[in-house]
C-alpha cells in the first residue's frame, strides 16, 4: 500500500528540530539584545577586525584674559585592543541506543537545549572576560555607594550623550535590597536582570561578577557583532544550514552511518564587547564597620 502523501519521516522531524533550535538561540539573541539595551548589532565578515577604544582629552587653562589667544584643547579617541571575528563551531553526535530508548524527538532536542545553553555561556564568559579587564576602578563604602558611584562616573564619562547606566553584580551584595523591594526578576540569555533597581536603567545579578564587586557601563556602549551564516558563498557550499531571521548561527544534522549516530553541526560566529574601554568602570565595594565594632 502506498505511504500517505506528506507523511513525516524522520528527515522531516530533523528540519523540523533545526528550525526549534535556530529560533531558540535567535530569540534569545533579540532578548539579549533588549537586555543590555543594544540599539544595533554589526554584521561583519569573518576575519574583521573589532577595536576598542580609548578616550584622552587634554584640557587647556580656560582662564583667558579678555582679548588674549584662547589655549586649543584636544580630544583624542585612541585604540585599545583589538579582536578578530572568528567562527565558532560545534558537533553533537547521539547514537542509535539513545534513539531507541528515548526516541527520535527526546534523545535529539533534550541535548540540543543543552548545547544552546553551553553556547550562551562562551558568549557570557568572553563578555565579562573583556568587561573584567578594565582598568579604572573605584571605591565605594557600601552597595548603595556602589550604585551612586556607578551612576556618576558613567555619566560623567559619557557626559552630554544621554547615556543610561548598566550595572553588573552578585546576587549576594544585592540580595538583602532585593528582600526590601518588589522588584521583578527577569532572565535572559542565561543572565537575572532587573530594570530601574537604585536608579539604574539595568542591573545584571550574576555569579560571574565577585562577591564585593561591581562593574558598570552604559548600555549604549554595548556592542554586538557577527557574520552572517546565511546565503552567500557559504550557502553554494552545500552545508544545507537552517539559520534564524538574523542569519548569526546556523544548524545542519546529518545522519553518521559509520556510527549509527545523528549528529548536530552548529555554527556561528558572534562578539559581545563594550566599546569604549574606558567607559567601564570596576567597582571595589568595602562596607564601613560600625564604630567600635570589633576587628
Amino acid at each position: 500500500m502506498a505511504v500517505l502523501e506528506n507523511t513525516m519521516t524522520q528527515d522531516n522531524y530533523l528540519a523540523v528540530a533545526d528550525i526549534d533550535f535556530v529560533n531558540m538561540f535567535g530569540n534569545q539573541i533579540e532578548s539579549l539584545q533588549e537586555m543590555l539595551g543594544i540599539q544595533r548589532a554589526q554584521k561583519l565578515n569573518i576575519g574583521d577586525t573589532i577595536k576598542t577604544y580609548k578616550s584622552k582629552v587634554d584640557l587647556a587653562d580656560g582662564n583667558v584674559d579678555p582679548g588674549d589667544e584662547i589655549p586649543l584643547s584636544t580630544a583624542t579617541r585612541e585604540p585599545d585592543k583589538t579582536y578578530t571575528l572568528e567562527y565558532k563551531k560545534y558537533s553533537k553526535l547521539v547514537p542509535v541506543e539513545l534513539v531507541q530508548k528515548f526516541g527520535l524527538a527526546t534523545a535529539v532536542a533534550d541535548t540540543d537545549d543543552l548545547l544552546i545553553r553551553q553556547m550562551q555561556e562562551n558568549v557570557r564568559n568572553d563578555f565579562f572576560t573583556q568587561l573584567k579587564s578594565t582598568k579604572k576602578t573605584v571605591a565605594a563604602t557600601s552597595v548603595q555607594d556602589a550604585f551612586a558611584q556607578a551612576w556618576g562616573n558613567v555619566n560623567t564619562a559619557f557626559a552630554g550623550e544621554g547615556a543610561g547606566t548598566i550595572v553588573f553584580v552578585n546576587p549576594l551584595d544585592v540580595a538583602d535590597y532585593l528582600s526590601k523591594q518588589d522588584k521583578a526578576l527577569q532572565t535572559a540569555f542565561g543572565l537575572t536582570y532587573l530594570t530601574n533597581f537604585m536608579n539604574t536603567s539595568t542591573t545584571i545579578v550574576t555569579s560571574q561578577v565577585p562577591k564585593g564587586t561591581a562593574y558598570a557601563t552604559a548600555p549604549e556602549n554595548l556592542n554586538l557583532a557577527y557574520a552572517n551564516v546565511a546565503g552567500g558563498e557559504i550557502g553554494k557550499a552545500g552545508f544545507g544550514f537552517t539559520t534564524d531571521p538574523t542569519g548569526i548561527i546556523g544548524v545542519t544534522r546529518d545522519a553518521y552511518k559509520k556510527r549509527l549516530s545523528v549528529v548536530t553541526y552548529a555554527m556561528y560566529a558572534m562578539m559581545l564587547f563594550a566599546e569604549r574601554t574606558d567607559g567601564v568602570f570596576k567597582i571595589n565595594i568595602k562596607e564601613e564597620k560600625p564604630a567600635g565594632a570589633a576587628a
